[in-house]
């Protein structure tokens, strides 16, 4: 990429862009110019938890954004969510104690890489989201009913004995369906679907069975509770497991 920059007035990458976004990639985009006028209050300093996020917008754009509970710290423009783009914005700010991320691989090899000894807490509303494209609203089968209600608690988990309690239930799930997600299907049970996806087999309840491997593995990663047991430095606020105001601040990008 022949004129990347870590400005974070600039944008990294070159996607296809509109006009306005053509003008801005010749200099510093200006705060309240048409673009975001939330991005008022960077603070330097460090922080005990930063919430990071891209916000994909219109022209190619996407923004980056670090914050805390209340202020946005940084920003970046970026052609998408690559580990590049996300080092141009995590590089400006003090190692954090915890980041909490929906999880795009951009972020986390940028957090690895610049952040080695900071925890990495999962968004759980982004988690609960994924687990609902799987499931949908209304899933037919008792133990997808059963996983959808699991994963709503998500959200509400507020403490180390709640969010213990929570992985003891998602492991006796495990362990009462572990037949049932294991049953297949084979190409002469339904031969209109083997021929049209070429498999000679599949598992029987996929959808249900992904949903609960994706919250397995994530409980295995420690990366769904980072709960302050031991904080590396005092704080007052026990760490927050989701993001915050992610539509009001993308209205006022918008905007």
């Amino acid at each position: 990429m022949s004129w990347q920059t870590s400005s974070r007035g600039r944008r990294l990458g070159t996607p296809k862009t509109n006009r306005k976004a053509q003008r801005a990639l010749s200099g510093v985009v200006p705060v309240g110019a048409g673009r975001c006028r939330y991005l008022t209050r960077p603070s330097p300093g460090s922080h005990d938890q930063i919430f990071i996020d891209g916000m994909h917008l219109s022209g190619g754009w996407v923004l980056l954004i670090a914050r805390d509970r209340e202020h946005v710290l940084e920003w970046q423009w970026a052609a998408n969510e690559s580990a590049q783009a996300y080092t141009a914005l995590l590089e400006r700010l003090a190692p954090a104690d915890v980041v909490t991320t929906d999880g795009a691989a951009g972020a986390l090899a940028a957090i690895a890489h610049l952040w080695p000894s900071t925890r990495v807490q999962r968004c759980l509303v982004h988690v609960h989201r994924d687990i609902i494209r799987d499931l949908t609203m209304h899933p037919r089968t008792e133990p997808a009913r059963a996983l959808l209600a699991l994963s709503r608690r998500l959200t509400s988990i507020t403490s180390v004995d709640q969010a213990s309690a929570w992985l003891t239930m998602l492991h006796d799930f495990g362990h009462t369906f572990r037949e049932w997600m294991s049953q297949r299907t084979f190409a002469a049970q339904d031969p209109a679907w083997a021929s049209k996806t070429g498999k000679t087999w599949w598992y029987t309840h996929e959808r249900t069975r992904r949903a609960y491997r994706r919250l397995a593995r994530l409980a295995r990663q420690g990366v769904l509770f980072t709960l302050p047991d031991q904080p590396r430095r005092h704080t007052s606020r026990p760490a927050d497991l989701r993001h915050h105001q992610p539509r009001r601040i993308h209205q006022r990008c918008r905007a």
